[in-house]
């Protein structure tokens, strides 16, 4: 078990009722948590937040390519 999926069960009891919501991963930097969330949601049931516009950007960029 990776450690996103270990955070997602114990926050939010399993992937199931993360489905049903969005996700903001707020100081997102470049990604790095990011990643894994679009491979078990749709990205756009993500939204991404960070100081630097540019990090925010690439994450967004990013995601669309996956």
């Amino acid at each position: 078990m990776t450690r996103v999926e270990q955070i997602i069960n114990w926050k939010f009891k399993g992937w199931d009722r993360m489905m049903e919501s969005a996700f903001l991963d707020f100081a997102c930097g470049y990604g790095r948590f990011t990643r894994f969330l679009v491979q078990e949601m749709s990205p756009d049931r993500i939204l991404v937040s960070d100081i630097y516009s540019e990090a925010a950007r690439f994450v967004y960029n990013s995601a669309e390519r996956i």
